[in-house]
């Protein structure tokens, strides 16, 4: 509200933003189906999602459990994680792309892949990618004002997804891959579209099995991701560079029970992983943001004083601690539009909750778009309301209803440097510029793909402070 309408005790209308649209209460599994014929937001359409607890359906003798409560949460991932491992669906999205790779992976090799992984992200050495990421930023805030200089409005969705796949490439594997930028675009767009296709087969249990060993598009795409990194990964093998960073560490790994060193496909699947999951995850949680705050231009102006009063010369992870009101705004972009809208599970022995039985091979969702919105967790869910996620508000109890960088054994790596990368991509950007939103070009429907995304790009109209 602006200090005009507040003075006239006025309530100014809250923005229409966009949202998946409820058409349907309690819908059986074939409907279920049906509906993601037309993409994977066909999950949400579905009332029951924001009201209840859990949601239980059988088809062809097997359950299927949408969980909503944060209690039957604690108890799947966090009290009792070993009896469940990932869900056939999300294996039928990322193995054929990722490997065994950590994104993909189970048991020992995943635990393998977690040990290894681990010690470049802890909270204490994350300050050794500030510098890639300041950079990173800056170059972002030169391409995009000399786009904005034409008066014309941008997609955000490119120039985001750019700062993060250069922030990964640079930060992880030392490597300058923007000459690769248009291919890989082309690439990963396909990839993405194939990993939304959903059917009667994956749902099932089989479709994983079938396209893994099925020939034809899914090869073609890999070979072209191959033809990329692969000489990163061979140089570095060969010995002929050697840098001190996350792929160096991956290629002088000893694998710990057979005492060999990691193959290339292991290196080449644990790097490929990061590749894919980290810069859509982030690069889409700062789509959202700035579209949130182009819509809510007293917000965006606070956010901004904030990050002018920043010196992003030499940034921390400590140092950034200060940017509490920008964490909070970009936390609030995460629960309206989490990047990874859903999980699966499939329960390895029969489980059980309270009255809920959950017989062995059940597969469990967990609906995240819809947990961030329902009307039992969250007050005025569909509100974008930052202060939410102030300390004065923030309880522990609540770390569970947010689940945008997921939960239990599986709890994302890369948090804090997805938050470091956030809050320098959020302060630098917002030092420089203002952003409004095309009223010709508005987000009018989103696409759920491996990330939630705004379905024709995210328009706005950028100019100088």
């Amino acid at each position: 509200m602006n200090i005009e309408a507040r003075q006239r005790d006025i309530t100014l209308p809250e923005p229409q933003l966009a949202q998946i649209p409820i058409t349907a209460n309690g819908r059986s599994v074939l409907e279920v189906l049906s509906d993601l014929k037309g993409g994977l937001v066909g999950l949400y359409r579905d009332q029951q999602f924001y009201e209840e607890d859990y949601i239980v359906r059988s088809f062809l003798g097997r359950k299927f459990i949408t969980v909503l409560n944060t209690s039957l949460i604690e108890h799947i991932l966090l009290k009792n994680p070993g009896n469940y491992q990932r869900g056939t669906l999300e294996k039928t999205t990322v193995q054929p792309w990722a490997g065994d790779g950590i994104l993909a992976s189970e048991g020992k090799t995943w635990k393998k892949q977690r040990k290894l992984s681990e010690p470049w992200f802890f909270r204490h050495k994350i300050d050794q990618f500030a510098s890639p990421i300041t950079e990173s930023a800056l170059q972002t805030a030169i391409d995009l004002d000399a786009a904005a200089k034409s008066g014309e409005s941008v997609n955000l969705a490119e120039f985001l997804l750019g700062f993060s796949r250069r922030v990964i490439a640079r930060s992880l594997f030392s490597a300058d891959i923007e000459p690769h930028f248009g291919e890989l675009r082309e690439i990963l767009d396909q990839v993405q579209q194939r990993m939304a296709r959903i059917g009667v087969l994956d749902v099932l249990g089989f479709g994983y099995h079938l396209r893994r060993w099925s020939p034809g598009e899914a090869q073609k795409l890999n070979q072209r991701l191959r033809n990329i990194f692969d000489p990163i990964i061979t140089e570095r093998f060969d010995g002929r560079v050697r840098r001190n960073d996350f792929l160096q560490a991956i290629v002088d790994t000893n694998d710990a029970e057979s005492g060999k060193r990691l193959s290339r496909k292991q290196a080449y699947d644990t790097a490929i992983s990061y590749f894919l999951g980290a810069p859509e995850a982030v690069g889409f949680s700062l789509v959202w943001t700035f579209y949130l705050l182009s819509h809510h231009p007293d917000i965006q102006e606070r956010a901004a004083a904030e990050a002018q009063e920043f010196t992003l010369a030499d940034p921390t992870i400590k140092s950034l601690g200060s940017l509490e009101y920008c964490w909070t705004i970009l936390q609030e972009a995460m629960r309206l539009y989490p990047p990874v809208h859903s999980l699966t599970r499939e329960a390895l022995g029969p489980d059980q909750f309270g009255d809920l039985k959950i017989p062995k091979r059940s597969l469990v969702l967990f609906p995240i778009y819809a947990i961030h919105r329902h009307s039992k967790l969250w007050e005025n869910p569909n509100r974008f309301d930052p202060d939410r996620f102030s300390k004065s508000r923030r309880k522990q109890s609540d770390h569970l209803k947010f689940m945008a960088f997921s939960a239990g054994p599986r709890f994302c790596i890369g948090r804090s440097l997805a938050e470091m990368e956030t809050k320098i991509a959020v302060a630098s950007l917002l030092s420089r510029f203002r952003f409004e939103p095309d009223p010709d070009r508005p987000v009018r429907e989103l696409e759920a793909r491996s990330t939630l995304r705004p379905k024709d790009g995210c328009h706005v109209r950028v100019s100088r402070r």
